[in-house]
């Protein structure tokens, strides 16, 4: 009971602070704060440890699962890392879940070490990063939920990191502090209130940061900052603070793995046209779109993992040229993200060039990823809006529009998306709306193929009547 109590007036002190003090930060979204207030309503009523963490695993912070009947998977798992990273294999199977976790979770392997299916979900998050930057000393993350990849970071065979720094909202740290104080108790634990608690230069020490003192970690030091899958699930408000958060940091390298390309129609957790936002001043080091062991977590939609670094360039726009050095090749998803993630600020936009990149990304993607609407927005937002060729402006507010009406009708308004796009007739037509808007340009044959990505019957009613007006061809 000690290490509730404590956790609990840690809780109680950081809520109350957030709760009075003025804030430059936005409202949360709709998903975290069904979230927040879940977790206020449990924060009290847990008997034992124990209780706690089997909570917090199962909330909704990962996707846990029983290991009875995921013995396959596990051993999938493992291999899929072994052929990712070979360079780690023998590392890999010294990697071990915490024995105060969820005991159904739990499977001890032959060399005796305890594992679960998520853990080797975390644990590519590690692989990537370690593989990129081998000598990480201090991490800091953006919503560490209960604190299981902190412990990961810690302990890991590979290189344990000196400290670990989570920023979230007091509810989530409350979790994390009693698991972390559970699984690791020689680690400390430093709750951070006051500006000279944000110096992060002891060894073997994990900060806990209330959300709304975020502002004071630019007096820390850290070797890679890290979010995966929250940020996603913020509102387009949020990605914008956590992007010039960045910059404020000392730190060079930014880890993210996050929901990408998912259709708009489909947005599942999904709160936001794009996360995340590159800051001014970065650019992308390294991206992959759907990591196998997202795949097997998650197989109806995609993500990108990226690691954007610190970089200055006299050439700001230097991503069109590479656009337009590859405007004869088929872009790909991953292609896609690659160019979104590199778009300089909006100062020093080209309006055309991006126009291109939205006609180009209907065409070969054959579907309306979420971050089009991103794009438009920043385009018609420009001031160079205004002087573009009149047919290009018309393109792409009817384009904008219409996104808009297909992303707030499937916007989540609980934890998760309503899929409606495939069963609402004035959705599906918006949809063909865009198409048949579009057909006025030479480059609509090749976008034909869209239209099967959205084959329910009232979007087969559509194509008919298209058909007898002579707007499509067969």
């Amino acid at each position: 009971m000690e290490i509730l109590s404590e956790a609990r007036g840690h809780y109680r002190e950081a809520a109350a602070a957030a709760a009075s003090e003025p804030t430059d930060q936005p409202q949360n979204s709709n998903r975290w704060t069904l979230f927040q207030n879940d977790m206020q309503g449990h924060i009290e009523t847990h008997r034992d440890v124990s209780q706690a963490i089997r909570y917090a695993q199962t909330c909704g912070f990962d996707h846990r699962g029983n290991i009875y009947g995921n013995k396959s998977k596990i051993q999938f798992c493992r291999h899929c890392l072994r052929y990712e990273y070979p360079h780690f294999s023998k590392e890999i199977d010294r990697f071990s879940d915490s024995h105060v976790s969820i005991p159904s979770t739990l499977l001890k392997l032959s060399n005796g070490v305890l594992v679960s299916d998520v853990m080797y979900f975390h644990m590519f998050y590690i692989l990537t990063a370690l593989t990129y930057c081998p000598k990480i000393e201090t991490v800091c993350e953006i919503g560490g939920g209960y604190g299981g990849p902190a412990r990961f970071w810690l302990t890991n065979p590979i290189h344990p990191i000196k400290n670990y720094t989570i920023i979230d909202l007091p509810e989530s740290l409350f979790y994390a502090e009693v698991f972390l104080r559970s699984a690791c108790p020689n680690l400390k634990i430093v709750y951070c209130m006051s500006e000279q608690d944000f110096q992060n230069t002891n060894d073997n020490t994990c900060y806990l940061v209330p959300l709304h003192l975020a502002r004071f970690t630019s007096s820390m030091t850290f070797d890679l900052i890290t979010n995966t899958g929250s940020l996603a699930e913020l509102s387009d408000e949020w990605v914008v603070y956590w992007s010039q958060w960045l910059n404020t940091q000392r730190c060079d390298i930014f880890y993210s793995h996050n929901y990408f390309g998912v259709p708009i129609g489909r947005l599942y957790e999904s709160r936001n046209t794009i996360a995340p936002i590159t800051p001014s001043g970065w650019r992308v080091g390294q991206l992959r779109i759907n990591h196998p062991l997202m795949l097997l977590q998650s197989a109806d939609r995609n993500a990108a993992e990226v690691i954007l670094i610190r970089k200055s360039t006299d050439n700001p726009s230097w991503i069109y040229d590479i656009q337009r050095l590859r405007a004869d090749e088929k872009l790909t998803i991953t292609d896609f993200a690659y160019y979104v993630f590199n778009l300089p600020t909006p100062e020093h936009i080209n309006i055309l060039a991006e126009i291109t990149l939205v006609k180009k990304t209907i065409s070969d993607l054959r579907f309306l990823p979420k971050e089009l609407f991103f794009i438009t927005d920043r385009i018609i937002t420009s001031k160079a809006f205004e002087g573009i060729p009149e047919d290009e402006k018309d393109f792409i507010l009817d384009l904008s529009a219409n996104l808009q009406e297909v992303y707030e009708a499937n916007y989540p308004q609980g934890r998760y998306a309503n899929i409606v796009m495939n069963d609402d007739a004035e959705i599906d037509f918006m949809i063909l709306k865009v198409l048949n808007r579009t057909s006025k340009g030479e480059w609509l044959p090749q976008i034909k193929g869209l239209i099967k990505s959205f084959l329910s019957p009232s979007v087969l009613n559509a194509l008919r009547w298209l058909r007898g007006q002579n707007k499509l061809s067969s």
